[in-house]
C-alpha cells in the first residue's frame, strides 16, 4: 500500500520518542541511529554534569548539545517525510501498535541503562540540611559511591530511615563505625576532639539552656540539642546529622544507620529555585 507521509505526524513523533519520526517515515536503520545517539549523548551529558566543576559550563552545556541534536532529528523526520509526499510502500513496522511498542521498550532499555550508570535524582523534602543544601534543591546522587566501603565523615548521604525503610533521608556523615560522639555546648567533639564541620552548619536558636523533645520516643539517647553522649557509634552503623542542627531529625533522635541503609552519596544540584545553585557541588 502506498501512503503519504505527513511532515506534521513525524515530527510529533520524534517530540515522542528519539527516532520515532524516522521509523514513520520507514527509515529504521536511521532511527535506531537516532534513539542509540540520544541515548549516548545523555550518558555523556550525565557525566559531564558530575564530574565538571565549571558552571555553568557543567550543565549548559550537555542541554546546549541535546537541544541542537533534537532539533536535527526534527528537522531530519520532517525533511524525510516532505521527500515522501508522493507517498511510500508501507513497511511491516509502519503501525501504531509497532510505534508504541517501540516506545514502551525504548523507554526500558533506557531506564536499564542509565540505572547501570549509578545516578538517581532526588529531592530535598526539607530544610534540614540549610545552608549546603536548601528546601526544594534536586539533587543527582551517585548510587555506586559506597559499592566498596562506607560513608567518609562529612559525606553528604542518601539513606534509608532506620524506623521504616521506605523513606529516604539525606543528611551529613558525622562519624563511623567505632567512634564516639558527643555535642558539647553546641561544638560537635569526635574521638575526643574538636571535630572540623563544614562552615554551612548552623543554629537557628538563640543559645539557652532548651531542651526539646523528640517527636517519636527513643531511649538512650539525650533529648538536648546543644549537648548529647558521648555515644560510641556500633560497628557497621553510621551517625547522621542535619547541617540545620535545630531543625534535623537525625542520629540524635533516631540513632545510627545500619550499614545496608546506606544508598548513596549526593554530588551535584541539577536544579533550584535560586538558579544560580544550579550545578553546584555537594559539599
Amino acid at each position: 500500500m502506498h501512503t503519504r507521509r505527513r511532515p506534521w505526524l513525524a515530527v510529533l513523533l520524534t517530540l515522542l520518542w528519539p527516532g520515532l519520526g524516522q521509523l514513520y517515515c520507514g527509515k529504521a536503520l536511521r532511527a535506531a541511529a537516532f534513539n542509540v545517539g540520544s541515548l549516548i549523548l545523555l550518558m555523556l551529558g550525565v557525566w559531564t554534569f558530575v564530574s565538571l566543576d565549571s558552571r555553568p559550563i557543567n550543565w549548559l552545556l550537555p542541554v546546549i548539545v541535546l537541544v541542537l541534536w533534537w532539533l536535527w532529528m526534527i528537522v531530519d523526520a520532517a525533511r524525510t517525510a516532505r521527500l515522501l509526499r508522493h507517498g511510500f510502500a508501507r513497511r511491516a513496522f509502519n503501525r501504531w501498535y509497532i510505534y508504541l511498542l517501540v516506545t514502551i521498550a525504548g523507554e526500558f532499555i533506557w531506564g536499564q541503562v542509565l540505572t547501570h550508570l549509578g545516578y538517581q535524582a532526588f529531592k530535598l523534602p526539607s530544610k534540614s540540611m540549610e545552608a549546603a543544601l536548601l528546601e526544594s534543591d534536586y539533587l543527582i546522587a551517585d548510587m555506586k559511591a559506597y559499592s566498596n566501603s562506607g560513608p567518609a565523615v562529612n559525606d553528604v548521604v542518601v539513606f534509608l530511615f532506620p524506623q521504616d525503610r521506605t523513606t529516604r533521608y539525606i543528611k551529613r556523615c558525622a562519624a563511623g563505625p567505632g567512634d564516639t560522639v558527643e555535642f558539647r555546648d553546641r561544638v560537635l567533639f569526635l574521638n575526643g576532639k574538636e571535630a572540623s564541620e563544614p562552615k554551612t552548619v548552623q543554629y537557628t536558636r538563640p543559645r539557652q539552656d532548651e531542651t526539646v523533645e523528640p517527636t517519636v520516643a527513643e531511649t538512650d539517647f539525650h533529648s538536648e540539642l546543644d549537648n548529647f553522649g558521648p555515644f560510641v557509634v556500633p560497628d557497621s552503623n553510621y551517625f547522621m546529622l542535619g547541617d540545620n542542627r535545630d531543625n534535623s531529625y537525625d542520629s540524635r533522635w533516631f540513632g545510627p544507620v545500619p550499614r545496608d541503609h546506606i544508598l548513596g552519596r549526593a554530588v551535584r544540584i541539577h536544579w533550584s529555585r535560586d538558579l544560580e545553585r544550579i550545578g553546584m557541588r555537594v559539599q
